[in-house]
């Protein structure tokens, strides 16, 4: 079976893609401004939606009656991960839910609601719809990360939505506004499906109840690691459960290496912890500290500006072995 991983190779191509809208942006006024700078200042420096943020880069800016509902509720985001098929000619069109996963915080472990009471609630109170309905539109609205294919009998494949509760918050590595495409169904990479969404509740079921090889477990750690947020509570579930530190790409990038490539800090402190081997190369001869020195380099020639955290990727990866 191929390893999956939409995350980390288009958010490297498509940088603004993520929090692209078709919706008219509105622009943030000096009220709206202050909500921002709290809500960055509430966030941890290393989360993927304070990195938006602070990059001045926001969802619509377009408040939905539902945003209200989710709060009442103390909902802060809700993902769908919606299965369907696209054709040519008509994109994608919805077929089935898969997943639904609440969260009680923004990007940040231990946030997943599991009380089943709350979530009847949730249900019965007809918010789940509401939110589904929101979802299968937006999933109408996905596209393919690269060019569209061409298929004129179908490719199965599925979108995640994400819905916020506050009309600015957005994040541009998860493509929270313009959803991308994914080929295959989840059914069929049920591991993998729950790992880079960061179902941990859904993880610990599967794990609970079925056998699953060290394939399984490596793959599903890929699509871990590729979510752009803090998924490091799923990651260290599928390591203990036999999943290798030192999985890799067929050309050898480990994942160690693509998480300094998305500069995820968090990744990086759990996999070096792990004891993750930090001078294996890929094909290309690069390892992980020369890929971060890349980076740095390029950021110098050009300009642009790395987060302030990078300096504690340096020592981490520079660090005696444990």
């Amino acid at each position: 079976m191929p390893k999956l991983r939409p995350f980390l190779v288009y958010s490297a191509v498509l940088t603004f893609f993520g929090c692209s809208s078709k919706q008219p942006l509105r622009v943030p006024d000096a009220a709206a401004q202050q909500h921002i700078r709290e809500v960055i200042s509430s966030l941890d420096p290393h989360s993927s939606i304070r990195r938006t943020l602070e990059g001045d880069q926001y969802a619509s800016g377009v408040h939905e009656t539902w945003m209200d509902d989710m709060r009442a509720v103390g909902l802060r985001e809700v993902v769908f991960e919606v299965y369907g098929v696209w054709r040519t000619g008509s994109g994608f069109r919805p077929k089935r839910v898969e997943r639904v996963i609440y969260r009680t915080k923004y990007d940040s472990p231990k946030s997943q609601l599991i009380d089943t009471d709350r979530i009847a609630k949730v249900r019965t109170s007809g918010l789940e719809a509401k939110l589904q309905d929101v979802a299968w539109k937006r999933a109408t609205s996905s596209r393919w990360p690269f060019e569209p294919r061409f298929s004129l009998l179908g490719d199965n494949c599925f979108v995640d939505v994400y819905l916020f509760d506050d009309e600015w918050i957005g994040d541009r590595w998860r493509f929270t506004n313009t959803p991308i495409i994914t080929p295959g169904d989840p059914v069929e990479v049920p591991l993998y499906s729950v790992a880079h969404v960061g179902d941990l509740h859904g993880l610990s079921q599967l794990l609970n109840t079925r056998t699953f090889d060290r394939k399984d477990l490596d793959n599903a750690l890929i699509g871990a690691i590729d979510l752009p947020s803090d998924n490091t509570d799923v990651i260290r579930l599928l390591l203990s459960a036999g999943a290798d530190v030192n999985t890799s790409l067929d050309d050898g990038t480990t994942i160690l290496m693509e998480s300094v490539s998305s500069l995820n800090i968090v990744n990086i402190e759990l996999l070096v912890s792990s004891r993750a081997d930090r001078s294996r190369k890929n094909r290309a001869g690069d390892t992980a500290i020369s890929i971060l020195n890349k980076q740095i380099t390029r950021a110098e020639k050009s300009g642009g500006a790395l987060p302030d955290f990078v300096d504690e990727i340096v020592k981490l990866l520079n660090s005696d072995p444990l």
